[in-house]
């Protein structure tokens, strides 16, 4: 994205990321940027190698005790074969629910956080792009918030602070079925004889 100097018009650079004029232009002609992509998409997310890695080692601890059992076979003792066994069952049944426990603590919000990142990507695929004339408000106590009417526009995980408060022409990615909730892509500036003009650009919805 074009970068510009600090201090213009008394903004940060940071904000230049929602009105930046590359953007919107793109975002007008129904296409993402790949700075906007990277920021939707989100860093790669790793499987959730520790939870494996507990199973694996549960699995491990289980193998020994039945190589354990073996030796204690047709040529040993039945009670000594009874006794193994036992401690096979007792060591599977007393164990097994920790491990899963551990493992799906481990486990679960990794997974969940590669599915949530699955379908932004989704989401991205499918480039449904809507606009139309919105305001950034300040909530007291809060974080400024995107709306359109009464409906809030989420912002991509680790996006800069959006722009000051005022009217803007809005431009979000509608979500994929089951996915994340519109995202805001960037904001344009508008005075108020624009943000009264009717809008000329269809969304995605309408579009269909």
């Amino acid at each position: 994205m074009r970068r510009r100097d600090a201090g213009l018009g008394g903004l940060p650079p940071s904000e230049y990321w929602w009105t930046d004029e590359d953007a919107v232009a793109a975002n007008a002609a129904g296409r993402v940027t790949p700075a906007q992509y990277a920021a939707v998409a989100g860093r790669g997310i790793r499987p959730p190698y520790g939870a494996y890695a507990l199973f694996a080692v549960w699995l491990a601890l289980a193998g020994l005790m039945g190589t354990a059992t073996g030796r204690d076979g047709p040529g040993g003792d039945s009670a000594g074969l009874a006794a193994t066994a036992l401690r096979t069952a007792l060591f599977g049944g007393v164990t097994a629910p920790y491990i899963l426990v551990m493992a799906l603590l481990v486990g679960v919000p990794r997974w969940r956080a590669r599915g949530r990142r699955r379908r932004r990507i989704t989401a991205l695929a499918a480039c449904r792009i809507s606009s139309a004339v919105g305001e950034v408000v300040a909530r007291p106590g809060g974080e400024p918030e995107a709306l359109v009417g009464t409906s809030r526009l989420s912002v991509p995980e680790g996006a800069p602070a959006l722009p000051p408060p005022g009217t803007y022409r809005l431009y979000w990615l509608e979500s994929a079925k089951a996915g994340p909730g519109p995202l805001l892509l960037s904001a344009q500036p508008l005075d108020r004889q624009q943000a009264e003009a009717p809008a000329n650009f269809p969304s995605a919805d309408a579009a269909e």
